[in-house]
């Protein structure tokens, strides 16, 4: 079950987030203008209740399209020196332990997903603040009126509308969700890697001597 949430709540910080490079140095705070236009654009993309609708539509057939990617991959294409259980998917191996293991999935993904949605319709103010304030920085007063224009015209207003949306399009998702396997067939190199980056360092400490000694009377 703890997989099941943190990677709800993964995918819920990830959508439709992607990674970007550092911004330019904040030239907007200073200028209400810039921000008042950013705001007008970002008004248009990211219309009132948008972020609850695109998380809770698309959250869970994200999330299920990444587990069916996980669930049926074999051992074998996990662990390449595994003598045992290489043909079973991961699907069957967990499925010996927990039948109900499925439902208890799919069921918690919806409550997950409907109640993150809630959280994000209360966040949706102050994301939306976050993104003009990043237009503001990243385009002047006249890249801001000009993408305004474009805004106010009807193929504007389509794609504004749908633009924040976009990432979670199943033609992309899918794509998305199809780089699973290989990260998981990568995963132990990967790791491998961080090992030896970190053998520097001293080990952690254990539990037993994080945890006070008993005492004997």
């Amino acid at each position: 079950m703890k997989f099941s949430v943190l990677l709800s709540l993964s995918l819920a910080c990830a959508m439709p987030a992607v990674a970007a490079p550092e911004p330019p140095a904040a030239t907007s705070e200073a200028d209400p203008q810039r921000l008042a236009l950013a705001r007008q654009a970002v008004d248009a993309i990211v219309p009132p209740g948008t972020m609850q609708r695109v998380m809770k539509q698309n959250m869970v057939q994200v999330e299920q399209a990444m587990l069916k990617s996980m669930f049926d991959m074999k051992g074998s294409d996990i662990c390449k020196d595994c003598k045992d259980g290489g043909d079973r998917t991961l699907r069957d191996a967990i499925a010996e332990k927990d039948p109900h293991f499925e439902e208890r999935l799919k069921i918690t993904n919806r409550v997950m997903a409907e109640e993150i949605a809630t959280i994000f319709a209360r966040m949706e103010p102050g994301m939306k603040l976050g993104m003009a304030r990043a237009y503001a920085r990243r385009f002047n007063v006249a890249e801001l009126s000009e993408i305004n224009r474009f805004f106010a015209s009807p193929a504007g207003a389509s794609f504004a509308r749908q633009s924040f949306e976009m990432m979670t399009d199943p033609e992309i998702s899918s794509e998305m969700m199809a780089m699973v396997p290989e990260l998981m067939k990568d995963m132990p190199a990967i790791m491998a890697k961080v090992k030896a980056a970190i053998a520097h360092l001293p080990p952690p400490a254990s539990e037993e001597e994080d945890s006070p000694q008993e005492t004997t009377s």
